[in-house]
């Protein structure tokens, strides 16, 4: 059983779901930090799929190191349309979505959401903030004072933002920008959180949220400090590096581990 569905027993009847990994995520001490590990979950994506379950053909799209094209490379027959983080092959990219446009307005294809972030699937990081506030209440692990994660598609935020507030865990979120503006920025954030609370009943709120706007240096160096565990460069790793450079402000912060342990990349299927 989710914490969630214990909360809130109604929502499981508004919401399609699937179990796909076994939870909690243990949270393990490293050098003197917090590390929720995800990772030995298959990673953070895996929650936000078991609230993805749409029928029909589906198309994908993101860039090829997307952590949520991966995830459902393995668990969901899709296609997908992936892209390069360069000027020339995203303009290629733009040429081939316009291209699947008639299906996808026709009906015949259901495009998924960039980055798997949409209310219902953000309900898997509510749930993961209040597994987390669990784990803190059962003695598990200290309470943070500051969560530390990558700010992609704004989902994993927005469901930990009010998952930690519903919960009443009071715990500052550093979210670090990893993409672009166009879906990492703070209303596409509260958006998501307010349309999550309201599938809940709930009053739109979310935890302190602190938006680290620009891509830290020294990610080599932090994915070093936290070895053997292993942080992908693009995502978990900025968190990380973010952690390190604020670790004199907090006394108990929290890396979220948000990145899987085995890569599938969704171009081979």
């Amino acid at each position: 059983m989710r914490p969630l569905f214990e909360r809130y027993p109604k929502v499981r009847d508004r919401v399609p779901f699937e179990p796909l990994v076994s939870l909690p995520s243990p949270v393990v001490e490293h050098r003197g930090f917090c590390v929720k590990r995800d990772d030995r979950i298959g990673g953070s994506m895996l929650r936000k799929l078991e609230f993805y379950r749409p029928e029909g053909n589906l198309l994908a799209w993101g860039s090829e190191d997307s952590p949520w094209l991966r995830a459902l490379a393995r668990h969901r027959q899709a296609r997908f349309l992936t892209f390069r983080r360069r000027r020339r092959d995203t303009l290629l990219f733009g040429l081939r979505m316009l291209a699947e446009l008639p299906r996808v307005l026709g009906g015949s294809v259901t495009l998924v959401p960039l980055g798997g972030s949409e209310p219902m699937t953000t309900l898997g990081f509510v749930n993961a903030a209040l597994e987390l506030a669990d784990q803190v209440a059962r003695g598990e692990c200290p309470k943070p004072d500051a969560v530390f994660v990558p700010l992609g598609t704004g989902g994993i935020t927005a469901g930990l933002a009010l998952g930690f507030a519903l919960a009443g865990l009071d715990v500052a979120l550093h979210t670090v920008r990893v993409a672009s503006r166009f879906s990492a920025n703070f209303r596409r954030v509260y958006g998501l959180a307010s349309q999550a609370a309201w599938l809940l009943d709930e009053r739109p709120r979310v935890s302190r949220l602190v938006l680290e706007k620009k891509v830290f240096g020294g990610t080599g160096a932090a994915e070093e400090f936290f070895r053997p565990l292993k942080i992908d460069p693009a995502y978990a790793a900025q968190a990380a590096a973010c952690l390190l450079a604020r670790r004199s402000v907090y006394r108990t912060p929290l890396l979220w581990l948000t990145c899987e342990a085995n890569n599938i990349d969704p171009s081979n299927r």
